[in-house]
């Protein structure tokens, strides 16, 4: 009978903890990432060989690459092995055999590659497992977004279909991803942006422009900026040296040689004082200041809040966006990026060793 009760509250426990854990997942999750890290992978080189470590900064698929993209993408990453490239997952197995002299991420499910078999270095598509999409007979290729892929045929821009179709015939001598439904290609000199249907939609012609981001994009005329809306609307006046994409709600803006941000209400939220600076990512920017002891060097990156406090104090040569919650930097005149700091600029690991 004593061992019948120990039973029955034993499984009781074990019952109630099932039941704890399905409903307070997140706090499992949390303890999980905090002590055998994220999924999230990042670049590391030991003796010339590529391999990933995770958020932790620990190695979890030892270098063993010729070479290696940066960052994972839809869970695959292209690597180089004996002179040919393949995709590995984010446990380092192979899930496509190095066989390709050229390979690009995975977007939207296919990827970009060029085989043994194309002609002249001509780019193709493949789909996730490894097969042969989109024959290979493109010059150049870009990412699939929103559908569609900008591909050059014969020295001409055009836009096909995940089935291969051309959907846009190639008329552009440049073009650009769709981003939200509009992509900016280059006619006889100028820029412009067309709709899915490969329409102009509209009318004013630009000298240079950047992809429509959270409904903005930057265009220039005659070295000027501004920013304009879908419908061509004028965000503002063209009185900007430089200007950049609208990401989290900030665009960085340069005004009489010094970089500051702007918010979407064509409001200067940030004063130019940066003597570079780059977007918004998980809530911080890199900016970089002169050193007050020593003017004319180029000066020193860190890393601002969107209040544009800084969070990380100007001290880095080199730096990169957060991405996953870590950021490469580097120290020293090459510019290298050589480790990894977190969001509190603590040193997670190094690039190379």
């Amino acid at each position: 009978m004593i061992f019948r009760e120990k039973f029955i509250i034993i499984v009781c426990c074990v019952l109630a903890l099932g039941f704890y854990l399905e409903h307070n997942f997140h706090i499992l999750d949390s303890f999980k990432e905090k002590t055998y890290g994220t999924t999230d992978r990042y670049i590391v080189m030991i003796e010339y060989k590529k391999g990933y470590m995770n958020n932790l900064g620990r190695v979890v698929i030892p270098p063993q690459f010729d070479d290696g993209v940066e960052h994972f993408r839809e869970g695959k990453v292209p690597v180089k092995a004996n002179g040919r490239w393949g995709y590995i997952n984010n446990q380092g197995q192979w899930v496509i055999s190095p066989q390709f002299r050229k390979a690009g991420l995975f977007s939207e499910g296919l990827a970009h590659v060029v085989t043994d078999a194309s002609t002249f270095g001509k780019e193709g598509f493949i789909d996730e497992t490894g097969r042969l999409a989109i024959e290979p007979k493109f010059v150049d290729a870009k990412d699939f977004s929103e559908g569609l892929a900008a591909v050059n045929l014969s020295g001409k821009w055009g836009y096909v279909d995940k089935s291969g179709k051309m959907v846009i015939t190639p008329r552009f001598s440049e073009a650009e991803s769709f981003s939200e439904g509009l992509a900016a290609v280059k006619m006889e000199g100028h820029w412009c942006y067309i709709n899915w249907y490969g329409v102009n939609v509209l009318d004013p012609l630009f000298d240079k422009v950047r992809p429509f981001s959270e409904g903005l994009a930057a265009v220039s005329v005659k070295e000027k900026w501004a920013y304009i809306d879908k419908d061509g609307n004028l965000l503002c006046d063209f009185i900007f040296e430089r200007a950049s994409n609208f990401s989290e709600g900030l665009a960085a803006i340069r005004q009489n040689g010094q970089w500051g941000f702007l918010n979407t209400k064509s409001e200067v939220v940030i004063p130019a004082q940066f003597v570079e600076a780059r977007d918004f990512h998980e809530g911080l920017a890199a900016v970089k200041v002169r050193e007050e002891n020593n003017p004319k060097k180029s000066g020193l990156w860190g890393y601002i809040s969107a209040d544009g406090k800084f969070v990380i104090k100007p001290q880095y040569d080199a730096v990169s966006d957060f991405k996953g919650g870590l950021a490469r930097v580097g120290k020293g005149k090459d510019n290298i990026l050589r480790g990894y700091i977190n969001k509190e600029g603590k040193s997670i690991g190094k690039m190379t060793r």
